[in-house]
Order: structure tokens, then sequence, then C-alpha cells
């Protein structure tokens, strides 16, 4: 088992961590509707693609349309990383995640500007998202002894003998305090195209409760920090062995 401890204050590139996604929940804000460009005119630089997505809320009755949540999303040019706006929601998401400083600064970058433009004074939940896929193997027996060397084990892997195996999945939801919340997800699936099995190790962790923008910085911190140690915790010193130190 590693020691979280021991690299409470280093940091890593992890080839196998795919996506990490950020977001911010604040009281709903309609002149986004009509004032996004705004916000755009001064990303567009760093953002230039641009998309919109539509999100429907609740079950049409009597052949009505349903309510729907527009979402406004500018991308890079690699669309490897993208800013997501409705509403009442400010999202970051990226697959070129290097660092986490790196990856915070460019939050705080893109945030000042939003909550500038929009007088955003307050949020109601904040939450960070890792999402780390590791391909094993064909070969069924030969990628559970690759998991149980690289991780620590959430499954009874006897269990995947019993038929072909194509799915295992568990997810365990956690309480750390009273505002903050942490669901963990450990999935091993077998790609129906490739025939090769791969391991999905998932973290979420999020606070609900109304603060000041002066604080949202420290619960990213917070947040993070959380992360970061059920993370170690989840893998074997072989595991990260594999990681390379960057500071």
């Amino acid at each position: 088992m590693v020691d979280p401890t021991e690299w409470e204050n280093k940091s890593f590139k992890n080839d196998y961590l795919k996506n990490v996604a950020f977001e911010l929940r604040f009281p709903s804000n309609v002149r986004i509707i009509k004032e996004y460009y705004k916000f755009q005119e001064q990303i567009t630089e760093n953002y230039p693609k641009y998309g919109e997505d539509l999100t429907f809320i609740g079950i049409p009755e009597e052949m009505q349309p349903p309510e729907t949540l527009r979402t406004y999303s500018f991308m890079s040019d690699e669309t490897q990383s993208s800013v997501k706006v409705s509403i009442d929601k400010f999202a970051y998401v990226t697959k070129q995640y290097i660092k986490y400083d790196e990856f915070k600064a460019e939050i705080l970058w893109l945030f000042s500007i939003f909550k500038e433009i929009f007088n955003i004074k307050s949020c109601s939940r904040i939450g960070l998202r890792y999402t780390n896929v590791y391909q094993l193997k064909q070969d069924l027996d030969e990628s559970i002894e690759i998991y149980k060397q690289l991780f620590e084990p959430f499954h009874n892997t006897n269990k995947f003998h019993y038929t072909e195996m194509f799915l295992h999945n568990i997810e365990i939801r956690r309480r750390i305090s009273e505002e903050v919340k942490l669901s963990y997800r450990s999935q091993f699936q077998k790609n129906n195209t490739t025939k090769i099995y791969f391991h999905v190790l998932d973290f979420d962790c999020y606070i609900a409760e109304t603060f000041s923008m002066g604080d949202y910085e420290d619960k990213l911190n917070e947040i993070h920090k959380i992360e970061k140690k059920e993370f170690l915790l989840a893998v074997t010193q072989e595991f990260m062995d594999k990681m390379e130190i960057i500071d």
C-alpha cells in the first residue's frame, strides 16, 4: 500500500488520467443567456471553437415540449479542453492535465473573467472529478494479475471467472463531513471491439454549501487534497513507480 504522506507535496505525471472536470454552481443568472458572448470575446484566443447543448428538464405532459437548459461550450483548437457555462453552472473539462497547479491556474483565470462579467457573488456547490483508465490485456487471467499488482482491489476477483465477465462495477459514496461528499468508482470492463480488458478508477468529490467567491479557491484545494489521498490509497507502490515526478 502507498503511504499518501510521502506524495502529499509531490506532483507526478499520470499517463492514465484521461479526463478531469471542475464545476461550480451558483444562483441562476439569466443575463448569461443574452450576454455569454462577452465571456467568449475574452477567452476566444485560447478557446476559439463554439457549440451549444440542450439539456431537457422534466417530463413533457399533454405533448407539451419539456423545459430546456442551454449550455454554451468554448473549446480549444484541439478540443482537448473546454469551458461550459449555463445560467447556473460554470465548468472546465480537460484531457490535457499535467499538474494540479497549472489546472487550477487555468480555472482561476477563466472564472475571474466570468464572475466579473456576470457579477457572481456566491456559489452553492463546487466539484472536482478525476477519471483514470488503465488498459489491461485480452486474456482475463493476465488482466486480473495486472489489476491486482497495480491496484488495491475493490472487487472479489474470484467472481470474474463465474461467467464470461464483461463488466464489474463498484461505486462507493462517502460522507467526508456534513458538506463534503466523495464518490469513487472502480470498473473492470471488457472492450467489445478490441476484446481488451481495462480498469476505470474514477473519483468525484464535491462540497454542497453556500459560500462566497473569496472561498472557492480554498475549497478547490480542499477537495483536490481529499481526492489525491483517496487515489493513492487505491493504487499500489508498483503503480506509483510508473509515475514521472514533476516537482
